[in-house]
């Protein structure tokens, strides 16, 4: 055999390739191009419509814009640092760089661009946040400080991204549920107060940006679970009451397909005596709420989600009927109104983390 030959072998493309990027193994000056390229049968190099850790796009698409997702901290019966990303294409997920300390659950995430951000949380205490900032940039792989919250720090919030910023919404602090909407400008490192929310001022909503506005659905307020629907529009920092979730709900996750938003999971009450399956569709040019079909089993709280590749992912959450963090991967095709499971979360299965949607372009 043939040192080419035994190349080809090594480096056979399958539909999703990300070899090493180490640009000391091929050498700096040719990184990027043999991260993209293999060996064909008569020795010579010839590109693919693969994919590598540097250029996470498809050779034949140069305006290709690959969104991936990540799980920040979270509580799986402790707090945790662990920071994991889901890739579409490859059906896997991928170990990052763990989150600064403290090791924190309740935390909100989000995405700009290639950045990931997780604010807030909880270190020692359900009852008091802390207003820690940290950004992870995807591409080194390294997490840097931010500046902190607004006080008073908090958890369990809402966190949206509208064009480019990123709005930080309702939430839990020492004194109980508040009503605040804080915008953070990733470019300037700084934080704005804007409108409250309507009240009641409410902690673990389910949440999407949508339109170029943000919707908060349902949450926890003073004694119980609501349903209240609320739209923020940046443009004119002011907030709308739209109809009412089908089921009041604490702790459901939110993802946006084709111009709706799909509400799933989620439970009643604070300590969830029963925890939901169901998964509804939100249309914002009628106002109105269709029930679509079950989400699998088992019924979960505190689950992340994100559209991609134009689908809806669940992942993660608590069973907490019975104290129990799982792994599960779920995704909703809106064309078919279906879920399928797919490769489970890393151990240990988790709730109450941050999800961020990051796009490689």
């Amino acid at each position: 055999m043939t040192r080419n030959q035994e190349m080809m072998i090594q480096l056979g493309f399958n539909g999703a390739w990300r070899p090493s990027a180490d640009p000391l193994v091929i050498g700096a000056e040719n990184f990027c191009v043999l991260q993209n390229t293999r060996y064909s049968p008569d020795g010579s190099l010839e590109g693919v419509s693969g994919y590598s850790a540097i250029n996470l796009k498809p050779l034949t698409d140069p305006d290709y814009e690959y969104l991936t997702t990540l799980a920040l901290c979270g509580n799986a019966g402790s707090r945790l640092q662990d920071c994991d990303e889901y890739d579409p294409l490859l059906g896997a997920w991928i170990g990052r760089a763990d989150a600064p300390a403290p090791a924190r659950s309740g935390n909100m995430g989000a995405g700009v661009d290639h950045l990931a951000f997780t604010f807030g949380g909880a270190d020692t205490s359900i009852y008091y946040g802390i207003p820690d900032s940290d950004v992870l940039d995807s591409v080194t792989d390294v997490w840097a400080a931010r500046a902190d919250m607004v006080s008073p720090a908090r958890l369990f919030a809402a966190s949206v991204v509208l064009d480019s910023l990123v709005y930080v919404m309702g939430g839990r602090y020492s004194g109980g549920s508040i009503q605040d909407c804080d915008q953070y400008n990733p470019l300037t490192d700084s934080w704005t107060a804007r409108a409250d929310m309507p009240s009641p001022a409410r902690r673990e909503p389910g949440y999407c940006a949508l339109n170029s506005k943000g919707y908060v659905f349902g949450g926890y307020k003073s004694s119980e679970s609501c349903s209240d629907c609320d739209e923020y529009n940046p443009v004119t920092d002011a907030w709308a009451s739209k109809s009412n979730l089908i089921i009041p709900r604490t702790g459901a996750c939110a993802f946006t397909l084709d111009g709706a938003a799909y509400l799933a999971g989620g439970g009643n009450g604070s300590i969830f005596p029963t925890n939901y399956q169901d998964c509804d569709a939100y249309d914002p040019e009628g106002d109105a709420w269709t029930s679509m079909a079950m989400m699998p089993s088992p019924a979960r709280v505190y689950a992340g989600a994100q559209a991609l590749e134009g689908q809806g992912l669940m992942y993660g959450g608590g069973v907490l009927t019975t104290i129990r963090y799982i792994k599960d991967v779920d995704v909703y095709d809106p064309g078919l109104d279906s879920w399928v499971s797919r490769e489970d979360m890393p151990a240990p299965g988790r709730c109450q983390f941050g999800s961020a949607a990051i796009q490689y372009s």
